[in-house]
């Protein structure tokens, strides 16, 4: 799996996040060598091979790919979104020089809302309603609710540009 898929496999779902994804595979892999009986002589150690986790990650793939289930068009379309993110990189780290304070009060954060930016950067409810639709269309933020989420991508950016 590409670094991107990876990470937008990650980012556009709640079902998979970095920090678990491996103890999900891990207790699938075990669950799968303990039904295939993969155990020593003894039967009490159970002997986890790479066929199970590759098998884990097929059957992972084979869940969350299914049509029903809705899993995998949305993280082809997060994947779609973090390509088209990155391709905006270079655009957006003009557009957060060009802003006063905008990158600052990016920068610790994970999530925000409109009045947030409102309040804290002194701006107009248009100017802040411009800013956030200009950084939406670039794919640097998303909507979840009446949060609106910072992407990875946004955060990396911020990193290199100058308070």
């Amino acid at each position: 799996m590409s670094k991107m898929r990876a990470q937008a496999f990650i980012v556009g779902s709640p079902l998979i996040q970095a920090a678990n994804v491996r103890v999900k595979l891990a207790r699938l892999a075990v669950a799968i060598a303990i039904r295939t009986v993969s155990t020593d002589a003894s039967f009490e150690q159970v002997i986890v091979k790479r066929q199970h986790v590759e098998d884990a990650v097929k059957f992972m793939d084979l869940l969350y790919g299914h049509r029903n289930f809705g899993y995998k068009e949305s993280s082809e379309e997060a994947i779609k979104d973090l390509a088209e993110a990155v391709g905006n990189k270079d655009k957006c780290k003009k557009y957060l020089l060009n802003s006063k304070g905008l990158a600052k009060f990016f920068r610790n954060m994970g999530s925000f809302r409109r009045q947030d930016m409102e309040e804290m950067l002194d701006m107009s409810k248009e100017t802040a309603n411009s800013t956030i639709g200009t950084l939406y269309k670039m794919r640097m933020i998303t909507r979840e609710g009446p949060e609106i989420r910072i992407s990875p991508v946004l955060h990396e950016l911020l990193r290199e540009v100058p308070e």
